[in-house]
């Protein structure tokens, strides 16, 4: 599946991944997806953000607020597909 994704995109999906095995996630979601984009330097996501006067990091700040606002879904030992 990954085969055709851009090595950019493999990178913001391992980082979503990261994300949701740090907070304990069972799955990746929307919010997990938007943490792995905007850590992703020069990432078209990131040149969005700042192109709309956004700041990437300040947008990841209160992205991961709100997942741990979300709490857990799956045991800390289990480990998101991908």
């Amino acid at each position: 599946m990954f085969d055709r994704f851009s090595d950019e995109c493999k990178h913001a999906m391992d980082l979503a991944r990261r994300c949701a095995e740090q907070h304990q996630s069972g799955y990746v979601d929307d919010l997990h997806m938007l943490v792995g984009v905007c850590r992703t330097p020069g990432s078209l996501a990131v040149q969005v953000l700042l192109a709309c006067g956004q700041d990437p990091i300040a947008v990841v700040a209160r992205a991961e607020g709100r997942l741990a606002s979300l709490g857990t879904t799956a045991s800390a030992t289990s480990q998101v597909p991908f």
